[in-house]
């Protein structure tokens, strides 16, 4: 089974329409559907907006269905220095805490600076960076390949306060190297490898991170296209 994690309705209305054999449940105030997508069982939960939210639904996601992969979609803002386009596709090598730390004149500084890890998985103290299945990412490559779908990949990162100013965001660019920030990623990362579940995120591109400028923003096209490419990928694990 894949269990599929989204923040919002908005992000997964033709998601919705296509499960087949569908069967809704709720269960601790969260509301899932598990059926049938592209000839795999799969169960979707929204999570609602944020980290804990989105860790809060991945877990009882875990508890209650124990998927064998955890697949977490939706928009994201991408990075101007990568020149993605509204409406593109961007697949996460990585999820990364953007803002766990501590914060010092100098600077901030990460977990590993504090000395405390975030997540043990397989043996491993993991800080402020997650990896995604390799295995999964390839497949997921394959698949948006195989439709001549475009895409993006590399680091994603997750933050408490959207990135609303263009020094913020040359800050984190910067620092990260970025592909994209969202608010739930690394959270859905760190409860799937924590259970030492197989993780897979997929964004589409909604605006670009910087000055915040609503009117430049495309949410639907970007909510339809990650929603075709997960399709596409879904076909093809």
């Amino acid at each position: 089974m894949i269990g599929l994690v989204c923040s919002v309705k908005k992000e997964a209305s033709r998601i919705v329409t296509e499960i087949k054999d569908q069967t809704p449940s709720r269960y601790f105030n969260l509301d899932f559907l598990s059926g049938v997508l592209k000839d795999r069982k799969v169960v979707l939960v929204f999570s609602g907006v944020g980290k804990v939210n989105a860790a809060y639904a991945t877990s009882v996601l875990l508890c209650r269905f124990d998927p064998d992969i955890i697949i977490n979609f939706g928009i994201a803002g991408a990075f101007p220095g990568l020149n993605l386009p509204i409406g593109g596709i961007a697949l996460s090598e990585e999820e990364c805490y953007a803002d766990e730390g501590i914060l010092l004149d100098r600077g901030f500084s990460d977990m590993r600076f504090i000395g405390i890890p975030l997540i043990k998985s397989n043996g491993k103290d993991l800080y402020n960076m997650i990896p995604v299945s390799k295995g999964l990412l390839n497949q997921a490559k394959s698949g948006l390949q195989r439709y001549n779908i475009d895409y993006w990949s590399g680091r994603f990162i997750t933050v408490s306060t959207v990135t609303g100013t263009k020094h913020r965001a040359e800050y984190l660019w910067r620092r990260y190297r970025p592909v994209c920030e969202s608010m739930e990623g690394a959270a859905v990362a760190h409860v799937a490898r924590a259970s030492n579940k197989d993780f897979l995120e997929i964004r589409g591109i909604s605006n670009l991170v910087g000055r915040r400028d609503r009117r430049q923003w495309d949410c639907e096209t970007a909510a339809s296209r990650c929603e075709e490419a997960l399709l596409r990928i879904l076909e093809h694990l």
